[in-house]
């Protein structure tokens, strides 16, 4: 299957702790369940959990770690509640394209725009 993805807005929130000033943590779902967590799309790393200071970085998981069955770009009304979250740069969406083609690329199931 392909790691397509919609193109969509993506959500943002705030820079990375393990590299800021470079990476954003992009707000992301698993397509196989209603779990939200947060991806850096500069080194990599996703956050089951958003960061806690937002400077400390106390988790290092891959992509596929923490949505080993692909992942969904949350629709506008499902992160209203969220606070912090801003609209993140148009070529993010370039660069987490890549780290989905290259973490789903020998899986089953790649990632879906559909849950």
């Amino acid at each position: 299957m392909s790691a397509k993805l919609e193109r969509a807005p993506l959500y943002a929130a705030g820079d990375c702790p393990v590299c800021p000033g470079a990476g954003v943590l992009l707000f992301l779902r698993r397509s196989d369940a209603r779990q939200y967590f947060f991806f850096c799309t500069h080194c990599g790393n996703a956050y089951r959990e958003r960061p806690d200071p937002p400077n400390a970085c106390n988790e290092v998981n891959a992509l596929d770690d923490v949505a080993p069955r692909g992942i969904v770009l949350p629709h506008k009304e499902e992160i209203a509640n969220v606070r912090g979250l801003v609209t993140a740069q148009p070529d993010a969406f370039e660069e987490l394209m890549w780290h989905v083609e290259r973490s789903y690329a020998d899986a089953q199931d790649a990632p879906s725009e559909k849950p």
